[in-house]
């Protein structure tokens, strides 16, 4: 995936600071821009690991900032307010949802 990525991507070094998912994603716009044909399947399986992954991260600070505001006395609807939730979202059910999300052990496919 990171030759691909190279090759699309000619100021790679500009965005080495970027997350890995931020420099697909501009590797991909460049070559759309270049009109380079469409992006192989091994950058696709690896683009999906990437949004997982940050899925699975945004998932767990999202957790992790509801137990703690429950446990520095914040109200629910100041939580949901912080996360910009529905204010009809029960915080326990979306503990559950997240925590279902976090620990689940499937992937998307390799091949």
């Amino acid at each position: 995936m990171w030759d691909w990525v190279l090759a699309n991507l000619p100021s790679l070094s500009a965005f080495l600071r970027e997350s890995p998912l931020t420099t697909v994603v501009l590797a991909a716009s460049h070559q759309d821009r270049n009109n380079a044909g469409p992006t192989p399947d091994e950058v696709l399986r690896g683009c999906a690991h990437l949004i997982d992954d940050g899925y699975r991260t945004v998932k767990q600070a999202e957790r992790m900032l509801i137990e703690q505001a429950r446990a520095a006395g914040w109200s629910d609807d100041r939580t949901r307010d912080a996360l910009l939730l529905p204010s009809d979202v029960d915080l326990d059910t979306r503990l559950d949802e997240l925590n279902a999300m976090v620990f689940r052990r499937d992937r998307p496919p390799v091949a």
